[in-house]
């Protein structure tokens, strides 16, 4: 949609709101909306954004994996308040794992059967770009951590690689609740969703090649530890759009082929290599979204 820019006296700009849009929110002359800057966009948002959106939900199976799915359905789609009830204590301690794991949600109200959990974040008030990069540098602090346990073939970080994963997994819901609630649909904004989900599932696979290494340690040979580093590399080189489109795609067959070697050797840790691989892949899949984002 394009908005034609009108002068009103020597120094001020003006733009027309979309009747259809005003009347749907129920705006009228005199009223205030939310005018705020995201980098080269100005998002306006009327009296409606400020209402609060509430949901029910109610949980009679399923454990905190499940329980948390829901939620973050419910809290990306932009609901402010959910009322959960259950139909047993031991659910409700589901429900209590699923907002400690990643979630902007928080708990206000809690007892055995029912609780009110509430959006604890504004949305208005978070830049997007700024939580991209956090979530960047909480990826090198997972590997750093990862690889410093490779090494050393102690695994005792494993909480914090957990504080840390739920750390991404909450930054992907909000900047998910921001696209979705504004409708910021543009090559330019919405490209960030199908960034920030592999982001968060990079995550993920650090916590599982964490928490395996853990529980059944296996050595890891300089090769592998190399090739790891090499890997955090071409994750830095495509997130911050260092290195050509050329070379990213080169570096990525390379590394391709490098971790389909070393499976196939008899003494390395295949599930770390496996994770690894998976890793990879998330990269590669978010080369063309960034694309998008530079010619926008």
């Amino acid at each position: 949609m394009k908005r034609k820019i009108n002068a009103v006296g020597t120094g001020t700009l003006t733009v027309s709101l979309p009747s259809k849009w005003a009347q749907r929110l129920g705006i009228k002359k005199g009223d205030e909306v939310d005018v705020e800057e995201q980098g080269d966009a100005l998002i306006i948002g009327g009296r409606a954004t400020t209402q609060k959106k509430t949901a029910d939900l109610s949980v009679t199976g399923g454990n905190w994996f499940y329980i948390r799915s829901l939620l973050n359905s419910m809290y990306r789609g932009g609901v402010d308040e959910v009322n959960v009830t259950v139909s047993s204590p031991e659910l409700m301690m589901e429900v209590q794992k699923a907002v400690s794991g990643g979630l902007a949600y928080e708990f206000f109200q809690l007892d055995e059967r029912t609780a009110l959990v509430k959006n604890i974040v504004a949305a208005f008030d978070l830049d997007i770009p700024k939580m991209m990069q956090k979530m960047v540098h909480i990826t090198n602090t997972l590997h750093q951590l990862t690889v410093t346990s490779m090494k050393s073939g102690v695994f005792d970080q494993y909480d914090y690689v957990q504080t840390l994963r739920h750390s991404l997994l909450g930054y992907r819901n909000i900047i998910c609740r921001i696209l979705l609630t504004n409708r910021l649909f543009d090559n330019k904004n919405f490209s960030y969703y199908n960034i920030v989900f592999p982001i968060a599932n990079i995550g993920g696979q650090y916590r599982r090649m964490y928490e395996r290494n853990k529980d059944h340690p296996k050595r890891h040979s300089p090769a592998e530890i190399t090739f790891a580093d090499d890997m955090l590399q071409y994750f830095n080189d495509t997130v911050g759009r260092k290195k050509p489109n050329k070379y990213l795609h080169e570096h990525f067959y390379k590394l391709s082929d490098e971790v389909m070697r070393l499976l196939d050797k008899n003494n390395t840790n295949k599930q770390t290599l496996a994770n690894e691989l998976m890793i990879l892949r998330y990269i590669q899949s978010t080369t063309s979204h960034f694309m998008l984002l530079e010619m926008s």
